[in-house]
């Protein structure tokens, strides 16, 4: 990193919180309508499923996350 300006970032990705290190990059072929979460630097695609088996859909409206 070269002395001088430093950008903050806000992604959340950086290693190198709290400056920026271009982590945000990673982020450039998602999809805008998923949602991910990272591990260990690696994309994971969260997905909700409708589900109304358990509890019959009474809990949860049929709405079970897996």
């Amino acid at each position: 990193m070269k002395v001088g300006d430093k950008d903050i970032c806000m992604c959340g990705l950086s290693e190198n919180q709290p400056f920026c290190d271009q982590s945000h990059k990673k982020t450039l072929q998602e999809d805008e309508k998923k949602l991910y979460w990272y591990v260990n630097g690696k994309a994971e695609e969260i997905v909700t499923e409708t589900d109304d088996s358990c509890c019959e859909g009474d809990c949860c409206g049929g709405q079970c996350q897996h």
